[in-house]
């Protein structure tokens, strides 16, 4: 196939302004609905509040818990705790003597 240079030429042309539309229509940012980004907006804002409503409940109910044990205190020991045990002395077998703690 021989080509005319302005067949050519027109060729160039057309190819030229295919991509000037085509980068035209690319730095276009395509228009978007309002309701979806809504909804979207809306779902959002609500897992949100339910997890802030989970941790204010978890709070509330931590903090009734520590007043019921500051307003309640474990009672006094009656009687003193050791502060070491004393262990008795083992009883020996019938044949043998009995052996001293070290």
């Amino acid at each position: 196939m021989t080509d005319s240079p302005d067949e050519r030429e027109a060729l160039r042309h057309a190819m030229r302004d295919r991509a000037l539309e085509s980068a035209g229509r690319d730095r276009e940012k395509p228009r978007r609905h309002p309701v979806p980004r809504a909804v979207a907006a809306m779902l959002a804002l609500s897992i949100v509040s339910l997890v802030l409503l989970g941790f204010n409940a978890f709070l509330t109910a931590l903090r009734r818990v520590l007043d019921i044990e500051a307003a309640d205190p474990a009672p006094a020991p009656t009687e003193p705790v050791p502060v070491y045990v004393v262990e008795e002395p083992m009883p020996a077998a019938p044949d043998e003597p009995a052996r001293p703690l070290p």
